[in-house]
């Protein structure tokens, strides 16, 4: 009878070892599992966020292609997107539309605009404080470049306000140019 009564002690602990053992496999299956679910997981999301990318790329590229009609050869950098922010590349450094200057916050701002509502029946810029930009360099290329956009069809007409009205003298004539000034 004792050697009955340990036998079975022995069948007890040995059957509740293998439990313990098949619950620790089956808790290293689930870990595996979950370890394996995280990784797709990952991976999908990797997917999705580069799809998400290549969608804003998209439909981003031609706003930006419009924006920079109005800041190339103007601005020292061009126009750029950069995880959901316009700005620009200096070397390596990004810089964002926050910290632009005056005038490159305008023209980038109006550029952007005038792309937002391209299907717009009507399409105007108006600029004022025109004396930001550098009397002798980017006041005429703003200007210029104002009416290449509207003789281009990009806009339909540019408003440019500035109290140095003697510079404009030297537009006076100019096919679809009108000086309007204001006051004595």
């Amino acid at each position: 009878g004792h050697q009955v009564v340990d036998g079975l002690h022995v069948l007890r602990r040995e059957t509740a070892a293998r439990q313990e053992a098949l619950q620790g496999h089956r808790c290293h299956e689930r870990y595996q599992q979950a370890v394996a679910d995280v990784e797709v997981l990952r991976a999908a999301t990797a997917v999705v966020q580069s799809l998400q990318g290549e969608v804003v790329a998209s439909a981003f590229g031609p706003l930006l292609e419009t924006a920079r009609r109005f800041t190339d050869g103007i601005l020292a950098h061009p126009l750029d997107w950069h995880n959901g922010e316009l700005g620009y590349w200096r070397d390596r450094t990004w810089v964002t539309h926050r910290t632009f200057s005056g005038t490159e916050q305008a023209l980038a701002y109006a550029g952007l605009s005038v792309a937002l509502c391209q299907q717009s029946p009507l399409r105007v810029v108006i600029v004022d404080e025109m004396a930001r930009f550098d009397r002798e360099v980017n006041r005429p290329l703003v200007i210029d470049r104002m009416w290449q956009l509207v003789y281009g069809g990009v806009i339909d007409h540019f408003f440019g306000f500035d109290a140095d009205v003697a510079f404009y003298d030297q537009y006076a004539g100019r096919e679809g140019f009108q000086i309007i000034k204001v006051g004595g």
